[in-house]
């Protein structure tokens, strides 16, 4: 349903002719795991704290057959930032094929895994995920295994 719904959004931006990035909120923890339940976010595991999920560009003449691209170096906001200013750069009185897309995720600014809010901080340590709770130790955080 939620894709149903996601898909009808994106419908409507390009009935509109303009050209829209769109970057959904995380969201809650869908799946949940061993730390919290489905729907909750009370700590920022690395499974609702991996963002952005995705970047749509819509109206600017990229075909779907091209498929998605992926970024796989650890990224946050400030490589979103960046990739928004590169965007925005682009010549938008180009074709899309004269446009460089795939140029757009080299070099983007990498960031350790970090997360925090008021009563929690997670952070990668050594490739696994770390977990402090209100000023206690550090402790692995716990992984599903799936």
């Amino acid at each position: 349903m939620m894709l149903g719904d996601l898909q009808g959004f994106i419908d409507v931006l390009e009935k509109n002719g303009r050209r829209e990035v769109v970057v959904p909120e995380h969201s809650a923890a869908l799946h949940g795991d061993r730390m919290q339940i489905p729907r909750m976010r009370e700590i920022p595991s690395p499974s609702i704290t991996h963002v952005p999920v995705g970047v749509k560009l819509v109206g600017m003449g990229i075909p779907a057959a091209a498929g998605p691209r992926h970024v796989t170096a650890p990224s946050s906001y400030l490589a979103l930032s960046e990739l928004v200013a590169r965007i925005y750069a682009l010549n938008a009185q180009a074709s899309a094929g004269e446009r460089n897309w795939d140029g757009l995720l080299q070099g983007l600014p990498t960031t350790p895994s970090v997360s925090e809010n008021e009563g929690a901080k997670v952070m990668e340590y050594d490739g696994k995920p770390w977990l402090q709770l209100k000023g206690q130790d550090w402790t692995p955080y716990p992984e599903d295994k799936r």
